[in-house]
């Protein structure tokens, strides 16, 4: 059976990635967690450094084909998500500045 566990949010919203752990750390045995509802939280790292790092793994990992398999890589058919979209600024992994507002555009 899924452990259920309610998170205990900060009245300002913000739940740091060790908060998470420790309050999560009686259910460690469970074989399965269901996450219900993430919406009342913002979830930060407590670590710069470890914040970095998973955004720039993240950056990387969405992409895949759509509707066809070309030949090449990157050509008609292979799409790229932006995961950190909603987070502006942020520059995408083709290296395109977002300050105001995210649009999607075609090509790296």
């Amino acid at each position: 059976a899924a452990a259920t566990a309610t998170l205990d949010v900060p009245v300002d919203g913000v739940l740091l990635d060790t908060a998470v752990r420790e309050q999560l750390r009686a259910h460690e045995a469970a074989p399965l967690w269901r996450v219900t509802d993430l919406t009342a939280a913002d979830v930060r790292f407590a670590d710069a450094q470890l914040a970095k790092q998973f955004a720039e793994t993240m950056m990387w990992l969405p992409g895949g084909w759509c509707c066809t398999t070309p030949p090449i890589r990157g050509k008609p058919g292979h799409f790229f998500y932006d995961i950190w979209w909603d987070t502006l600024p942020h520059t995408d992994r083709w290296g395109r500045r977002f300050e105001q507002k995210w649009e999607a555009l075609p090509g790296p």
